[in-house]
């Protein structure tokens, strides 16, 4: 027996009585109550508790058409059958247009269990339906936030790259004691979280590009402690406690770093009057329920980050729904609602899971395991400190369509011993690889060119014979090495900083000639044979 709470307009007890005798023969088990008037109706209907609703169409006091009209005014989906004495077709029809769903005659009951099933059924396919059509407006909505995203990400990258590159030029014509290099240091932290901002929405998108490499999740910990604390207001108090040893993971520092960020602005937000905040790193066995991430880690363990908060907390309802995208407790124009969604993502392209902890009035707990991996083979220096091979006066081509991003790496490259040849768009960019391509040690080629793409300008390239190493330059995602590129070209991403920008340049100029030698080396053994 399926139970069944019908709301019945009839002023006729029998006959309500033979309603629910036929839906009891339909095994249904009728929860009911029967009402004769339009108010006694609003009063039902406004409870919301009835499945279906069951009405005569000729009352002493209340019409039945009335009470369709009443019924969809109130809810819009509830089923309605008319149960009548007596209706002609015309009518039915009309009943059938302003929004009920069957009816049935008086003396044909044995037919109101099968219109009922059916129109329960119906309702399902509609409620399906409606869930269908929302997940896709909700794809739709992605993807199109995804589009906006990748455009944004673009114009803010080539701003980023001629912020990195500025600062880094005026620090090196600064002391180190000058002052000014504290005000320069703020600035690029502030490009550096702007950059993560970009990534944040690339992320959410499911297009940002994760630059994993082995990273001390300890170290990321500590390092973001100074913009944490500037980040939060003095009423919060921070503490870490991380393991005295490297607890290496195969990771996108930045985008660690913005999980910690994210999930400090939610604390903040949870502890409007203050409190504490407490960040903890630990190395931890594999467990059972990370079997999946125990391939990856090959029985390095798992990193775990925990970010603990004594705010507000949450109810579990709040806390089931809190990796949905747009979904905020914040008031209107507050949050957006994808902080924990853009956490989630990071989290799962990283191969890790994640817990959230809360009670209301106790806080919240946010954990993230990550699986580990082996120590790098050597210690890297931060960009700041890497000094590259100068410049000899090698001559790179730069082809750049936005001006302020050409000239600050064409002015870096001059410093560093280089000259430089420019062009601002594909056609100019190749006229003078042309023209001077005897002498062209590197090209620069940035991909979103005016006139000629970048990558119709490396097919221009390769086809004339030319295997000059070529660094593409691209704010974009959806650049494929292995599709687009033959062996001689190397990828770099905007918003890069200009001393990671030398570095490639000279450890590329340092390769060509040991593969000019080998290419000469096979060229001269295939002509031998």
């Amino acid at each position: 027996m399926r139970e069944l709470r019908v709301l019945i307009i009839e002023d006729s007890e029998l006959d309500s009585q033979l309603m629910l005798q036929a839906l009891q023969r339909a095994e249904f088990e009728p929860a009911w109550q029967r009402v004769e008037d339009a108010s006694g109706l609003r009063a039902a209907l406004a409870s919301g508790k009835w499945e279906a609703v069951l009405s005569d169409y000729i009352m002493p006091r209340f019409s039945g058409l009335d009470a369709l009209l009443l019924t969809r005014e109130l809810s819009e989906e509830i089923p309605f059958i008319f149960v009548t004495g007596a209706i002609n077709e015309e009518t039915a029809v009309e009943c059938l247009k302003r929004g009920a769903d069957d009816y049935v005659l008086k003396d044909n009951l044995t037919r109101l269990g099968p219109a009922m099933k059916q129109a329960l059924e119906r309702l399902d396919d509609r409620r399906e339906r409606r869930r269908l059509e929302e997940h896709i407006r909700q794809s739709q909505k992605l993807e199109a936030i995804g589009t906006l995203a990748s455009g944004v990400a673009h114009d803010f990258h080539n701003l980023l790259t001629v912020i990195f590159g500025s600062v880094e030029q005026l620090a090196g014509m600064l002391s180190n004691q000058s002052e000014a290099r504290q005000s320069l240091e703020m600035i690029r932290e502030a490009a550096q979280q702007a950059r993560s901002v970009t990534l944040s929405l690339l992320t959410f998108s499911r297009t940002a590009v994760t630059d994993k490499a082995p990273v001390d999740l300890a170290q990321v910990a500590q390092d973001s402690l100074r913009l944490l604390r500037r980040l939060l207001p003095a009423s919060i108090e921070i503490s870490t406690r991380v393991p005295p040893k490297p607890v290496w993971i195969l990771a996108d520092a930045t985008q660690l770093q913005q999980i910690l960020m994210n999930l400090a602005v939610n604390a903040r937000d949870a502890m409007p009057s203050g409190g504490a905040l407490n960040i903890t790193v630990r190395h931890e066995a594999v467990t059972p329920r990370d079997v999946l991430s125990a391939v990856v880690t090959r029985g390095r363990g798992l990193g775990v980050l925990t970010v603990e908060d004594t705010g507000t907390g949450m109810t579990e309802e709040v806390r089931a729904r809190i990796f949905e995208p747009f979904f905020t407790t914040k008031p209107r124009g507050q949050g957006t609602g994808l902080g924990m969604s853009v956490i989630h993502g990071i989290v799962t392209a990283h191969h890790g899971r994640i817990e959230v902890e809360s009670e209301p009035g106790h806080g919240t707990r946010v954990s993230v395991w990550l699986p580990c991996c082996e120590a790098p083979k050597g210690a890297v220096a931060p960009a700041s400190q890497r000094r590259c091979r100068a410049g000899s006066g090698e001559l790179v081509l730069v082809i750049e369509d936005t001006e302020y991003v050409r000239c600050i790496m064409a002015s870096t490259l001059r410093s560093a011993g280089y000259q430089v040849l420019q062009a601002g768009d594909g056609n100019d960019g190749m006229a003078a690889f042309e023209r001077h391509h005897d002498q062209v040690r590197l090209v620069l080629l940035d991909l979103d060119l005016p006139g000629k793409d970048g990558l119709t300008c490396l097919s221009e390239i390769r086809r004339g014979g030319s295997e000059v190493p070529v660094i593409v330059i691209t704010g974009s995602v959806d650049v494929d090495p292995e599709k687009h590129f033959s062996g001689h070209e190397y990828l770099l991403r905007k918003p890069f900083q200009m001393s990671d920008f030398l570095e490639l340049v000279a450890r590329v100029l340092a390769q060509a000639p040991a593969r000019e030698r080998i290419e000469s080396e096979r060229r001269n053994s295939s002509s031998g044979r």
